[in-house]
């Protein structure tokens, strides 16, 4: 296995050269990581004389400018690439938590306990959800349910006589 060297997270110059001289743009870039990745409350952060609505629309339209940067390549100098998506990954599948498990009573009629691990699939998705869609690995809404009719592909005639 080869091991990944990491580059020196970017300073404040090299992130404006990335956006294209815009220091705005940095400043927004450097709020939102700030916010949770959270445009909203990014742009209201630099502008609090905006009302929320107001905000919603133009954090968004400032987070499509900041998409058009190569974000893989801040991204990569941070540390944050495919490798530790699918290594953050492979930990949120396995991660587990304690739960704690009667196992008798002591002399005075006290439960006494033990911590049992078992899975808790749930603990990192908000982290998956959020790099995955950044990477693009992950697509918005990718857990859209779909009705399926499989008669058809069955053999059988998918209209009722």
């Amino acid at each position: 296995m080869t091991e990944t060297k990491l580059l020196p997270p970017p300073n404040l110059d090299d992130l404006e050269e990335l956006m294209g001289g815009d220091k705005s743009l940095v400043l927004f870039y450097l709020t939102w990581i700030k916010k949770g990745l959270n445009a909203t409350q990014a742009y209201l952060e630099l502008h609090p004389n905006v009302k929320k609505g107001s905000a919603r629309v133009l954090g968004s339209r400032t987070l499509a400018r900041l998409t058009k940067v190569d974000l893989s390549i801040i991204l990569s100098s941070y540390g944050l690439d495919v490798n530790v998506y699918f290594r953050q990954l492979r930990d949120g599948l396995n991660a587990s938590r304690a739960r704690p498990e009667m196992v008798g009573r002591d002399k005075r009629g006290r439960p006494i306990y033990t911590y049992v691990d078992e899975p808790d699939h749930q603990t990192r998705k908000a982290y998956h959800d959020k790099l995955g869609k950044l990477l693009g690995l992950e697509e918005e809404g990718g857990n859209t349910a779909v009705q399926v009719n499989i008669q058809p592909l069955l053999g059988g005639d998918s209209q009722k006589s």
